[in-house]
């Protein structure tokens, strides 16, 4: 399991606590002692695909949006930002999940088009060179007046799941819905080349 967290930790001989993903592994009735991954930029929202590599809201040369690091034989290499359209410049973008086979990645923006000032949920698609398509939102069925963020899709892919502000602030509900939509958008996109 990844996580973020501000607990303590020791990096490059520093006791720190600034946000930082962190890692921990089931073992049988209990969970093993977290361990801080190194991948130097990376601090919120961890995602993982199947191969490994880590998608997450991080900094990379001042720039502040959705990164992703490679794993190259266990270790986390640097944190790259995602271009546009992922990251749209002057916008947050923020709270990635990316699918295990690296195929789609959602997100929340609050960039033109969004409902609500803090953000909706978007969607991208990346093909097989590293090209990322459009960005959509995802509606009304979805989006709403409200916030919408962490979004998050079941391992069997048939579920999607995300949180939306209600009053008093800073209150969520967490909502679910068929997934299966995200096929039907794919159906009609285009990539950035």
């Amino acid at each position: 399991m990844y996580f973020g967290s501000k607990r303590p930790k020791l990096i490059y001989d520093t006791l720190n606590t600034n946000l930082a993903i962190w890692r921990t592994e089931r073992q049988r009735e209990s969970w093993r002692e977290p361990k801080v991954v190194d991948n130097q930029q990376g601090f919120w929202t961890p995602s993982q695909t199947r191969d490994g590599t880590c998608y997450f809201l991080g900094r990379v040369d001042g720039q502040v949006g959705i990164c992703r690091s490679k794993q190259v034989e266990g270790a986390y290499q640097p944190a790259e930002l995602l271009p546009e359209p992922v990251n749209l410049e002057g916008y947050r973008n923020v709270y990635p999940f990316i699918s295990s086979d690296e195929s789609f990645l959602l997100f929340a923006s609050n960039r033109p088009g969004s409902k609500d000032d803090y953000g909706d949920l978007y969607i991208c698609f990346r093909d097989d060179k590293d090209n990322w398509s459009k960005v959509i939102a995802l509606g009304n069925t979805v989006n709403s007046d409200k916030q919408e963020r962490f979004p998050g899709i079941s391992p069997d892919g048939k579920y999607l799941f995300f949180t939306r502000w209600h009053s008093p602030p800073h209150h969520h509900d967490l909502y679910w819905m068929d997934a299966g939509f995200i096929r039907e958008l794919k159906k009609h996109l285009s990539f950035q080349v």
